[in-house]
């Protein structure tokens, strides 16, 4: 068998049309899948206010944000499984988006057995 570039070597993967092992880099992602990022621009005076409310809701709001950029959308709804990847709980999360919306900078719609669906307050839009 012949290993090529093992000096940073993490996993191997073979390669059938060359015969051989080939190392994977240390941060391995499918080809073509999409690097994860947050997208803007977010206003600058709505990060502002809120960076300035307590607790975890600054994790909340670039949440929403991040799904806004995911999804094209000012409305969301997003799920445990994204909220967890920000380090939010439940409770938190619940909390933070009554800050987040006493401070005018979302709209919540509640729905029995459905997920909170959030539309983010743009400036200009408010």
């Amino acid at each position: 068998m012949n290993y090529q570039g093992t000096s940073n070597l993490r996993h191997l993967r073979w390669h059938a049309a060359s015969g051989t092992y080939a190392a994977t880099p240390e941060i391995s992602r499918k080809e073509g899948a999409p690097r994860r990022f947050l997208k803007g621009p977010i206003p600058l005076p709505w990060l502002s206010t809120a960076s300035g409310l307590p607790g975890k809701t600054l994790s909340a709001a670039l949440c929403i944000w991040y799904m806004a950029g995911l999804t094209a959308s000012d409305s969301v709804s997003p799920g445990s499984a994204i909220r967890s990847k920000f380090g939010i709980r439940r409770q938190t999360w619940y909390e933070a988006l009554a800050r987040l919306q006493k401070a005018g900078l979302i709209r919540t719609d509640r729905r029995p057995g459905k997920k909170v669906s959030i539309t983010i307050l743009r400036e200009d839009k408010q």
